[in-house]
């Protein structure tokens, strides 16, 4: 679940099509906003429950978003029994 410097936020998934009898990777990007993003995650799940996998939503943070909104997906999470997932951001490494 990446969220952007400008306050989008995105659930990120790969789901596995198939052609020809191969299985393929397809990268899956959907945009949702703070209300809408337990019924979305909700669908990207759906495609890892049909695989029998349980993911664990990772949710990442670009360093100049706003907190606010991270802790605002982190309750609607919570408070949707998803209490299990990942927080992660990205931070500038300097030079030395």
């Amino acid at each position: 679940i990446p969220v952007t410097t400008d306050d989008s936020i995105f659930i990120e998934f790969i789901e596995e099509t198939e052609e020809g009898g191969k299985k393929i990777p397809t990268r899956r990007v959907m945009e949702t906003g703070p209300d809408d993003l337990i019924v979305n995650l909700n669908i990207a799940r759906g495609v890892f429950w049909e695989r029998g996998q349980n993911p664990i939503p990772v949710i990442k943070g670009d360093r100049e978003a706003k907190y606010g909104l991270i802790e605002q997906i982190m309750k609607n999470m919570k408070e949707n029994d998803l209490n299990v997932f990942q927080l992660v951001t990205e931070f500038k490494v300097e030079a030395r």
